[in-house]
């Protein structure tokens, strides 16, 4: 299993479980744990295998949370 966070082509099936959410650079995206096989014909933005990193600034993992 992998972690693939990517921006599908159109018309592509999301994978069960994927959550929809926008970065502040890279915009809407997939956020899915996948097979180690899983292919998109979408753009790659971080795959926890193969080493593709996402280009985007860190944001504290509590950024948003209320007090």
């Amino acid at each position: 299993m992998k972690r693939i966070i990517y921006k599908p082509s159109n018309n592509e099936a999301v994978p069960n479980g994927a959550m929809f959410y926008t970065l502040p650079v890279n915009g809407p995206v997939i956020d899915a744990i996948v097979d180690d096989n899983f292919v998109t014909t979408g753009t790659v933005l971080y795959d926890s295998l193969a080493g593709v990193m996402l280009n985007e600034p860190f944001i504290h993992h509590f950024a948003g949370w209320e007090v």
